[in-house]
């Protein structure tokens, strides 16, 4: 969105306004049409979206874009006539690419799963009510973009205007798409690639930039390099000795596969927990890491069996197993007293924290 604002010569409070609301209204409108499709099929379609494949286009498609704008890759256009055309037209296309962008980033860049998402879903999955559903679903991007409009539209009226300078701040949004190519494909990465590709483009920046931004960037390659080292994984692991401190990852030694074998393993005297994830979602990592390497965490699970179902590869058997259960996208925390009986009213989804879980495991 402030790509787009900024791309504009004069920007007028009305035209800020304008441009923020069709961004908003996109993504609100392609959050309840997929969210309909999606609820549906029983899954979502952002799931099938986050593959190695799909989000290694995106991240490639990210990557040129950055060496465009650091001018490291020059792109010259043929002069067609229709370019011309288009470029006549450019107060028109401008809408539609805001559009065409608030549409996509509902896809790429929307969370893993909310509180009033998957009630949503739930909703329409159980009665089939898609136009109410969709309606629930369209409020919740607009509740979604309100910030957004209000950043555009106010925001716009102080964004800077074009000069000489501007291209510091093209090479700094440069190296801001670099990081976020590195970002979306992570999750697919060995644990500490982030931190070494945040290094290296940490390095790259400080080539491209004068003091003090260069020894900035230096100390901040160096930060990283030096958690990658050490097997850190987090980009800002250095917090960690101010809030939390990172333990031991709780043991996962009951994977499951399908849905047969793990209603087989289920049937069990002790109290099953069953942990629903996957590599590219950022929110199943917080919980992995920070959530369940806590130390009353741990000791409340000790006499629990503790299942794990990784839906990183969206297979249509682990489809089934989410089908099956109401799971519409990771994270999920599932309960299940002896005998495999699911205390339902214990689910969790999205974000949680210790005391929450702990409360649950303490019921």
């Amino acid at each position: 969105l402030y790509g787009i604002l900024c791309n504009q010569q004069s920007l007028s409070l009305k035209k800020a306004f304008a441009l923020s609301c069709t961004y908003v209204l996109a993504m609100a409108s392609a959050y309840a049409v997929l969210g309909v499709i999606a609820a549906s099929l029983g899954q979502t379609l952002q799931s099938a979206v986050q593959t190695p494949l799909i989000m290694s286009l995106f991240s490639a498609l990210l990557v040129l874009m950055a060496l465009m704008v650091l001018e490291w890759l020059p792109l010259h256009l043929p002069a067609f006539n229709w370019v011309t055309q288009c470029q006549n037209r450019l107060p028109k296309a401008s809408f539609l690419g805001a559009a065409a962008l608030g549409a996509l980033a509902t896809l790429v860049t929307s969370p893993c799963v909310t509180a009033p998402l998957i009630g949503a879903l739930t909703y329409i999955a159980q009665t089939q009510d898609k136009w109410l559903g969709g309606w629930a679903l369209f409020a919740l991007g607009l509740g979604m973009g309100l910030p957004l409009v209000m950043f555009g539209t106010l925001g716009g009226q102080y964004l800077p205007k074009a000069g000489a300078w501007m291209r510091h701040v093209n090479a700094l949004l440069g190296f801001v798409l670099l990081g976020l190519a590195l970002w979306l494909m992570h999750p697919f990465l060995p644990a500490t690639a982030l931190l070494w590709g945040a290094a290296v483009i940490a390095l790259l920046a400080a080539l491209r930039f004068q003091q003090p931004l260069r020894t900035l960037c230096i100390i901040a390659a160096l930060i990283w390099s030096a958690g990658a080292w050490q097997g850190k994984h987090q980009l800002f692991f250095f917090f960690s000795a101010f809030t939390t401190s990172e333990g031991e990852p709780l043991v996962l030694n009951h994977p499951v596969k399908t849905l047969e074998s793990f209603q087989s393993e289920l049937k069990t005297p002790a109290h099953s927990l069953l942990f629903v994830h996957a590599d590219w979602c950022i929110t199943c990592q917080h919980i992995k890491h920070q959530i369940f390497t806590d130390p009353s965490i741990k000791a409340a699970l000790t006499n629990w069996t503790v299942f794990d179902l990784d839906v990183t590869q969206n297979t249509p058997e682990q489809q089934a197993f989410m089908k099956h259960y109401g799971i519409f996208a990771p994270p999920a925390i599932h309960f299940f007293g002896p005998l495999g009986s699911e205390l339902r009213e214990q689910r969790i989804v999205a974000e949680t924290s210790v005391g929450e879980l702990g409360g649950y495991l303490e019921q």
